[in-house]
């Protein structure tokens, strides 16, 4: 986790193979939002303002591109740079690789995604 500005980020791979028997899903719903708002609550009571005006949580492990804006955060899902492996393949499907940006200042937050075709 880290704090640009007035943003605060938080980032995961998605999966705890410690305590998740599958990973964070692809679109936020009420329990994964429940789920992380627990978690973020407990590791960052400081830092967390459950407002989706300054939290943004993201993850990685589909290596695929999705926004959700929930009621406490921001919940992006983001592309990985490397092309879909063959498991990734058979499983999920192919998706496109890439880099999602963030361009953060005091009245600024942009976001996108820069493509590769490979």
């Amino acid at each position: 986790a880290f704090k640009i500005y007035n943003h605060n980020f938080f980032f995961s791979h998605g999966k705890d193979s410690n305590y998740m028997k599958y990973g964070l899903k692809m679109n936020l719903d009420e329990k994964t939002e429940l789920y992380l708002s627990a978690f973020l609550k407990k590791t960052f009571k400081d830092t967390m303002n459950f407002d989706p005006k300054h939290d943004i949580v993201i993850s990685g492990d589909l290596h695929t591109e999705s926004f959700n804006q929930g009621k406490f955060f921001k919940y992006y899902k983001v592309p990985a740079m490397s092309p879909s492996s063959d498991w990734v393949k058979a499983n999920f499907g192919y998706s496109l690789p890439g880099c999602q940006y963030f361009n953060v200042g005091e009245d600024l937050f942009e976001t996108g995604i820069i493509s590769f075709d490979y």
